[in-house]
């Protein structure tokens, strides 16, 4: 259920909003002025003083962080997707949906505790774009609560075919063998997140790695610059026969690219990033084969 914010002092927030939107119309263009809904996870008890007054951000009378500084800086968080808000609800069954003038963002690639606006930016985001970081309280205008509840019925949905995993590399050392099983991550932002911030280690240190495609997390460089803070070497710019893994998208094996091509041929695993992120917390090398391109 979606109702409007009871506030009993409706314009103040919305005043705040449009006249901020209306300065970023003019300094950033048209373009990136524009406005977009995001959810907030809150305690219940702060959704009505928030519809009231609006919100407050770091260094306002009244504003405190719950939880951290901020990984990806000081600022309120907001995201497209509930999943990523319902974790501050503390319980609750409460959302609060916004218009949230993002304008300027900076891309984080990496952790950056509790630091402030990037200069030239108006907001940041998370690696993989989900997390939105606002800073300035006028960008943000609380518009409705939406209340829900979790459905215990089951659901089912058609399949869709599977990345065929390519057989282990004969004559190298077989990946993924020895130890607990590693469960697999199932939020890839995350994954990325806790992988960027570990220890360099020479978990890679027998991988020669070619990345292909635009990965979703990061960047190629940056996910290069990953895999050699542990042990790795990656950056090659073709598949030759010391290739050990490649790296690359659905797309591209949907549509095979001269490098799927050749790593086919060679039989070389083709894999997704999270394979990479998923091995760093393990602390070893996974099986490619449960990790296909995504």
């Amino acid at each position: 259920t979606v109702i409007p914010c009871p506030c009993s002092s409706p314009h103040l927030p919305r005043v705040m909003h449009r006249s901020a939107q209306e300065k970023l119309k003019g300094t950033l263009g048209e373009a990136l002025s524009y406005p977009v809904l995001a959810f907030h996870g809150t305690a219940e008890k702060n959704i009505d003083p928030i519809c009231e007054q609006g919100f407050k951000v770091p260094g306002q009378t009244g504003f405190r962080h719950v939880t951290d500084t901020g990984w990806y800086g000081r600022g309120v968080y907001f995201s497209e997707y509930p999943a990523y808000s319902m974790g501050y609800i503390k319980g609750g069954t409460k959302l609060l949906l916004c218009q949230v003038l993002q304008g300027k963002a900076f891309k984080c690639t990496k952790l950056i505790h509790g630091e402030s606006l990037k200069s030239g930016h108006t907001s940041h985001t998370s690696p993989c774009g989900k997390e939105l970081v606002i800073f300035d309280s006028a960008h943000i205008w609380p518009c409705y609560i939406v209340h829900y509840t979790y459905a215990y019925t089951e659901f089912k949905y058609n399949k869709q075919p599977s990345v065929k995993a390519t057989p282990p590399i004969a004559g190298k050392k077989k990946k993924g063998g020895g130890g607990a099983s590693f469960p697999k991550s199932t939020d890839p932002c995350l994954a990325f997140t806790d992988a960027s911030a570990m220890p360099s280690s020479s978990i890679f240190d027998e991988e020669v790695v070619v990345i292909s495609g635009k990965q979703s997390m990061t960047t190629q460089r940056e996910l290069a610059k990953l895999i050699t803070k542990h042990g790795g070497s990656a950056g090659g710019s073709s598949v030759t026969a010391s290739t050990t893994l490649l790296i690359t998208t659905v797309h591209e094996v949907t549509y095979p690219t001269t490098k799927v091509r050749r790593a086919t041929d060679l039989q070389t695993p083709i894999i997704s990033d999270l394979f990479i992120f998923d091995s760093i917390l393990a602390g070893k090398v996974l099986d490619p084969n449960d990790y296909p391109p995504s």
